[in-house]
């Protein structure tokens, strides 16, 4: 407790009237007055900083998730781009087979035309 806190205040009853015990009474009241404020004053302190704690606890537990949600969404996009690339190499190799099925086709038709004595028509230019 501090006796600065006690000394500072004034005594304006007591002094007019001198008398010991209530002087003493007044005293220790306001003692005790001083003691319970300044309890009060560090249970209030101490809840602030816990509450300041807490919630820099609950910024830095969103601030997880948010960066989770980033992650997650990331590798979706990542996962569909790669999506998208295989399914147009595919393509790619799909229309290349069957080009090369339709020449090889086109090949075997022209080769039994031939063996009738046959030919397509091409227009050449």
């Amino acid at each position: 407790m501090s006796d600065d806190r006690l000394f500072a205040t004034s005594y304006r009853y007591e002094v007019r009237n001198p008398n010991a015990k209530m002087l003493q009474k007044a005293l220790t009241l306001q003692k005790s007055r001083i003691e319970t404020d300044e309890k009060i004053a560090h249970r209030t302190e101490v809840e602030n900083l816990v509450s300041s704690e807490l919630e820099r606890a609950r910024w830095f537990s969103s601030l997880e998730e948010d960066s989770e949600k980033r992650r997650q969404k990331r590798e979706k996009e990542l996962a569909d781009d790669e999506l998208k690339m295989a399914n147009e190499q595919f393509i790619k190799i799909r229309r290349a087979r069957l080009k090369k099925l339709l020449t090889e086709e086109n090949i075997q038709y022209e080769k039994e035309l031939n063996d009738f004595g046959k030919a397509f028509y091409k227009k050449r230019i």
